[in-house]
């Protein structure tokens, strides 16, 4: 079984971003603190998180996911724009499918909890960025195992 923890986790998602051939640049953090200008190499996969939901038999973990690219200055930047919204829809559906699959970052352990949820976006920080916003939650095995705390009680009577 995988292990369970949210850096476990966050880790996979990194390892996608790294491994994938459109994506340049992985970053995480609260979207309040997502500075583009820090990101020079784009297109970039951006993870927020939103929940960690503990439940019988597992850990559900919430994410918005930011794939996104700079449109640039480009001559027909609707057309631009309509191509990196496609490329980065491509990229938050591959996510979905590794997951799904359990293909090799994932395992079988870990499923999709949910359906995803992608919308896509243009204009949405300081500077320009296009591109899509993926709801996901990630359902990690959890057995309620008291063996696993880091714990040594003495009770007195």
């Amino acid at each position: 079984m995988i292990d369970n923890s949210y850096y476990i986790i966050l880790n996979r998602l990194k390892a996608f971003a790294n491994g994938h051939y459109l994506i340049n640049t992985f970053t995480y953090q609260d979207e309040a603190d997502f500075d583009i200008s820090k990101n020079p190499h784009y297109p970039i996969m951006h993870s927020i998180p939103v929940s960690i939901n503990p439940k019988v038999g597992g850990i559900t973990y919430n994410f918005d996911i930011i794939f996104a690219d700079k449109p640039g200055q480009k001559e027909n930047i609707a057309e631009t724009k309509m191509n990196i919204i496609s490329d980065m829809a491509r990229c938050a559906l591959d996510l979905g499918a590794e997951i799904t699959n359990g293909n090799i970052l994932f395992g079988s352990d870990i499923s999709l909890d949910g359906e995803i949820s992608i919308e896509p976006f243009t204009d949405e920080f300081a500077n320009v960025l296009t591109g899509v916003r993926l709801q996901i939650a990630i359902l990690v095995p959890y057995d309620w195992s008291a063996c696993d705390i880091p714990a040594n009680w003495f009770i007195g009577i």
